[in-house]
Order: C-alpha cells, then structure tokens, then sequence
C-alpha cells in the first residue's frame, strides 16, 4: 500500500499542474488582452523618442496625413518629392500634372508617419556598427517636414538577414531602429512606381452610348473604323445605337467583341509606370513613336475614338518580349505605361474577326426595295409599310412589273427575306488582291447582283463571284470591297426563292434547293 507521505506528494504534484495550466489558459491570456493590468516600467527613452504601441520605440512623434507639409524621398532609383498645396491637396513636386497612386501614397505615409520601430538595436552605434547596419552609406533616405515647421531625415541602412525589416537612423540620433518592410512600397520605389498607371479615366459603364469613329492603324494605315450611324440617317428611327464598319465600307460590327472592348476602356489601367517626361529617345526606345515630334501617327498601333465629340489615342508597340505592350495615352501624354498584352488581344485580331458573319443585317421594316439580278433571277421587289386599324404593322409587297404579291404569298416572301439571313461569310478567299481586282473587273464573271434600299433611299450592292474549281465558293463584295467568300448553293437560293415568290411557289428558306 501506497504510504500517505507519497499520497500526499501526488496531491500536491496534481495541485501544482493544474495551477501552471490554469494559468497559461486563463491568466497569460487575460494579462495579453489588457483585462488584467501588470504594472511594467516603461523603455528608457532618449531626446526625440516617444513610446508607442506594446511600448515599442516611436523614431519621432506621430505626423498625420494633414501635418506634412512636405516628404521627400532619395533612393537608388533618383528621388521624388510629394507637398501639400494651398487647397490641402498633395501634389509630386515638378509632376504636377502626374496623377500618382493614392492607395500607395497612403502606405508610404503611414510608413514614414507613423514611424514604429520594432524594435530598437543600439544607441550610441559606432561607425563600425553604423557600417555593419549599412547606415555609414545609406541605400535611401527620407526627409518629412511638417505643417509646423519640424523636419525629420531618417537613412535607411540595410534589410535583415532574416527579412521582415530595414535598419534605420535619424539624422542628429546615432540610435539604430529596425523598421517593418513596408518601406519597400514608398521610400526604397521609383518615382514611376508610385505614379498611376491609368490611361483613360471618366467614362462610365454608359459610356458606349457616346463613343463613336472607333479606329485602329497598323503602322500607319488604317485597319478597320467603326462608326455610329446618325440618328438623322438611321433606318430604325427606334433603334438606340446603330453601328456599321465605315472603314472598309459596307459591313456591320461584330458588337459583341466591339462593346467588349469599349468597355475595356472604362478606367483603362496598366501594369506599371515605365517613364515619366519620357525623353524622344525612351520614346523610341520603347517601341514608340516620337511623341514631341508634330507627327506620331507611326505607332505599331493606333487606337483612337471619340467620346461626346472629344478624341481619345493610344498609342501601343510591338508586343514585348515579356507579353506586354507599351502605351502612351493622350489624356495623360506625360507617361509610358506598360500594359498586359491579354488585355489588348484585338490588336491582332484578324478583320473577319471584327465581323458579323451574316452580313444582312438589315430589319425588314427598314428597308424599301430589293434587287436581285443574276443566277437566272431578274426582279425588284418593292415594299410598302404601313399600319392595321389596331396598330399592327402590315407589308404590301410588289414586283417591278407592278404585281401585286397576294397577302397568303407575302409569308412567303418573309420566308424570302430569311434565305437572305442565312447568307455567312465563311472564310478569307485564297487570292491576291490583284486576282480579286482582275475577278470583279469584268461583270461577266459576276454570278449574282443583289442590291438593297432602306428607307431613306440608300443602297447596299451585293455582289458574289465564283472563284474555285468546284464552283462552291464565291467571293462577296460589299459596295465594291471584298475579301471574304460565301457559299455558292446559298447564293443561288436567294435567285431561286425570289423567283418562287413571284410564281407563288411555297418557299422553305432552310431548304438547299
């Protein structure tokens, strides 16, 4: 039997564990969370010194946002100086006119402002400790001046070998701080990285509605121009937008990748800030265009639009080497930014990219007349619109001839109309642009000539030339311009429907004929 001495012991051994756990579950954490006051003699301090949070040493008093009056910052990249205005505003001195970053002008502030050491390595250091601390010849400096005329130059020595932190040194104060590594975000950056790399600011997710004349240049010539038809010429008088390819003439957009990227231009923003004031020879050097000569129309890419009646350019190089593009914009012509090359993938869309597929697009309430001649079909169609006693729209159609298409034949001729929007550009025709001009030159090789008229008495020409041995691709022209093929068997369905209209034969536009 266990002898009361050794049960006694084991008591008291039970008693001692569960005070030791009672305190780090209980006590520790309550001390921690400040329910719980410990008296502790606060760090000795010398002359400049304040103590802050969890008495950890403050280089100088906290400065406010509003207190400075100016920060300079001196680093290996040059330096930068950032003042507060007459109107409470800060401003980078000789930039002026530069929008910089205003999350990471708040960082640096906080940083430089609120200078928490943490923790305080030596005081007195000699010139052998400020040597090993890299303070002897300093990597950056900053200097804070405030609203009430008390200025603070601090050096900024090495990083820890361990990461985290810099040392540091105020002037008149051979005291040594470590500070945290927010310091990288401001005092060890360039200037450019603390600028904004927005190229285009102040339109809203609206903004399409007033965007027009939206064009691209490769080298110097235009690729393709995207136009807002006016309203005044509008065949939709109901129609919000209406837009069309005015550059090459006669195609409509596909709007889907157009509004895409208008969109993209709403607060268009880069990756970084490459030159600020860029010289003509870092234009150049960044695939530019001398953005101070008169003429900068060179530019590997040219994007310009019109908002409200006021332009808009960007200017892009060559793709680089590391999937970006450089850009100047003319809203901010003071800087270089680079931008992602995913961001900007239409540059290098091809033309067909750019269109709608199915190149009649015309409603057919707008339109007034039809003509088609060719593929054994010679015959106008001329339409009437008009409205029912309860409102409804009516169509009245009639042939050149003056016959009338009975109301039972004018679904047919709907079913007509169909056949015509189910013409698709298939591909690029495999000719030189020669071949294609020595093709169109002579109309004995046109297969089919189908015009339109709108309402306000415009006319779209179309035009198909067979061009392959088999005879089942032809190249489509658009009021004279053409590189894109069709299929022939739908070219020769638009003749043998409208001949059936006028036959009053049924007409099925899904069926190949």
């Amino acid at each position: 039997m266990m002898s009361k001495q050794k049960k006694k012991l084991f008591l008291l051994l039970g008693i001692f564990v569960a005070l030791v756990a009672l305190y780090f579950a209980v006590i520790v954490p309550l001390v921690e969370s400040g329910m719980i006051p410990v008296e502790t003699n606060p760090p000795e301090t010398v002359e400049g010194e304040v103590i802050g949070l969890n008495d950890r040493y403050m280089i100088y008093p906290q400065v406010e946002r509003k207190g400075i009056s100016s920060l300079k910052v001196e680093n290996a990249h040059g330096s930068y100086e950032f003042y507060q205005d007459k109107n409470g505003a800060f401003q980078l001195r000789g930039l002026e006119g530069v929008a910089y970053d205003q999350t990471k002008f708040a960082n640096l502030v906080t940083s430089v402002g609120y200078p928490l050491a943490k923790v305080k390595v030596v005081d007195n250091a000699t010139d052998e400790e400020l040597e090993n601390f890299g303070l002897l010849t300093p990597r950056a400096y900053w200097t804070l001046t405030t609203t009430a005329g008390k200025t603070y130059r601090v050096a900024v020595g090495y990083d820890l070998l361990t990461g985290g932190g810099y040392y540091v040194m105020l002037d008149g104060r051979r005291s040594v701080y470590v500070l945290d590594s927010t310091l990288e975000d401001g005092v060890l950056a360039s200037v450019e990285y603390m600028t904004s790399c927005i190229l285009i600011t102040g339109l809203s997710q609206e903004s399409y509605l007033v965007m027009d004349n939206f064009t691209i240049q490769r080298n110097g010539e235009t690729f393709i121009r995207i136009s807002q038809v006016p309203e005044s010429e509008r065949v939709n008088d109901q129609a919000l937008l209406e837009n069309v390819i005015s550059y090459p003439a006669g195609y409509y957009p596909n709007e889907e990748l157009y509004y895409e990227v208008l969109f993209s231009y709403i607060e268009y923003t880069g990756n970084s800030v490459l030159h600020l004031n860029p010289t003509s020879e870092e234009d150049l050097a960044c695939g530019l265009p001398d953005m101070h000569a008169e003429d900068a129309e060179s530019a590997a890419y040219r994007v310009s639009f019109e908002v409200a009646g006021e332009p808009v350019i960007l200017y892009f190089s060559e793709k680089q080497p590391n999937n970006t593009y450089n850009v100047v914009s003319s809203l901010f012509p003071e800087k270089i930014v680079s931008v992602s090359a995913d961001s900007c993938k239409y540059l290098e869309k091809d033309l067909l990219s750019w269109l709608a597929r199915y190149p009649f697009q015309q409603w057919i309430v707008t339109v007034s007349a039809m003509e088609i001649r060719g593929a054994g079909a010679d015959v106008k169609f001329n339409l009437y619109h008009g409205r029912d006693k309860e409102g409804n729209g009516t169509l009245e159609v009639r042939s050149s001839t003056g016959k009338y298409i009975p109301n039972a034949d004018v679904t047919n001729f709907r079913q007509f109309y169909r056949t015509l929007l189910s013409v698709k550009i298939e591909d690029y025709v495999p000719m030189t642009a020669e071949e294609i001009a020595a093709l169109t030159a002579d109309e004995a090789n046109c297969l089919l000539s189908f015009t339109i008229t709108n309402l306000k008495g415009q006319d779209t020409v179309y035009k198909f030339y067979p061009y392959s041995g088999s005879g089942r691709r032809a190249l489509m022209t658009v009021n004279g311009h053409g590189e894109f093929y069709v299929l022939t068997d739908l070219v020769e369905k638009i003749a043998s429907d409208a001949n059936k209209v006028l036959a009053g034969l049924d007409v099925n536009s899904y069926a190949k004929d």
